[in-house]
């Protein structure tokens, strides 16, 4: 009977390619509507000007990822010839936006000859898998790894100076990790990390300059960090200002070519507001059913623990935004 049964299951199950691609609609129209949210908080587009916006970004990355590494070509002469002398002096960061002109970037120099490192996470990886970025000899390092390895003045490949490449809104934030930024009228948080990495030794900070129009080819410019500037201090603060607003005017500047409006939205304290809210709520409805049960707090103890839950649902959050003046950008 048992065999029976699971014989049947087999049969009627639905075929995993059906499923797959139910889960990728599902994924693709969630990422669009969070991107259309994204838009609306941090420019205050209308709903109709955000879905157009980010219908067109996701039909842009479509089509990189479908052309794969064969549009990907070599490295823009200019860049490299900054990316070479930048190396001569040490090790260096690229911190790339999360757009069109970044992920062509990112693109060619996995194609290039450069002693790249890859600061990768989950999300990153998907990236590079779908951009076509090839998995032999790709060298990649999780966030935490590579805090120890440039605090160890070991930041070498093959010999040279490494070129660490990140994406800085795909970083995950949350906790003491991360610092509150204004984006217009939104408040969000961004990882310190590049900023770190800065202050334990890396010689250069770079990003691509940001520009009107999508950015391809010889038109392709880096910003570099002023050595006299905001991170000559050696400040956290300062240079992950400086970080964000170059990445904040990247987005700004193309909208419908940026990918980061998603990411941007779940960073935002209103989305993660609603987030705490919504645990919050659950917790309470979860000490009820365990009151109710005769197994949980006795009634003294389970107001109490409502109360401090009360309480947390009152107070502002995050705690920085009861000190305007400690956001930056």
């Amino acid at each position: 009977m048992i065999r029976f049964l699971q014989a049947r299951l087999v049969r009627n199950r639905a075929p995993v390619s059906y499923v797959a691609a139910l889960q990728r609609e599902r994924g693709a129209s969630n990422a669009a509507n969070f991107a259309v949210k994204g838009l609306q908080h941090a420019l205050g587009m209308s709903a109709e000007q955000a879905r157009q916006c980010a219908t067109a970004a996701a039909a842009a990355y479509r089509q990189l990822c479908v052309q794969g590494r064969q549009a990907g070509g070599p490295v823009p002469r200019a860049v490299l010839q900054t990316l070479h002398a930048t190396l001569a002096d040490g090790p260096a960061l690229l911190a790339l936006p999360f757009n069109m002109a970044g992920l062509r970037l990112l693109q060619q120099l996995t194609g290039s000859d450069l002693p790249l490192v890859i600061i990768s996470n989950d999300a990153v990886g998907k990236v590079l898998a779908a951009i076509g970025a090839p998995e032999a000899g790709l060298s990649t390092i999780a966030a935490r790894d590579v805090v120890k390895q440039v605090k160890s003045a070991t930041p070498r490949v093959d010999g040279r100076h490494a070129l660490y490449v990140s994406l800085p809104e795909l970083h995950p934030h949350g906790g003491a990790t991360c610092a509150w930024y204004r984006f217009n009228d939104m408040v969000y948080s961004a990882s310190l990390l590049e900023p770190l990495l800065c202050c334990m030794g890396l010689s250069t900070l770079l990003t691509l300059a940001p520009c009107a129009t999508v950015l391809s080819g010889d038109d392709l410019q880096l910003r570099a960090l002023p050595p006299g500037g905001p991170g000559a201090s050696k400040h956290i603060g300062p240079i992950g200002a400086w970080l964000v607003q170059h990445l904040q005017q990247a987005a700004s500047a193309g909208p419908a070519d940026s990918l980061a409006w998603q990411p941007l939205y779940h960073a935002s304290a209103h989305s993660q507001q609603i987030e705490r809210a919504d645990k919050l709520k659950q917790l309470s409805a979860y000490l009820d059913a365990w009151h109710a049960s005769g197994a949980g707090f006795d009634a003294q103890a389970c107001l109490s623990a409502k109360a401090r839950l009360k309480a947390l649902a009152a107070a502002p959050w995050p705690a920085q935004l009861a000190t305007p003046a400690s956001m930056a950008a």
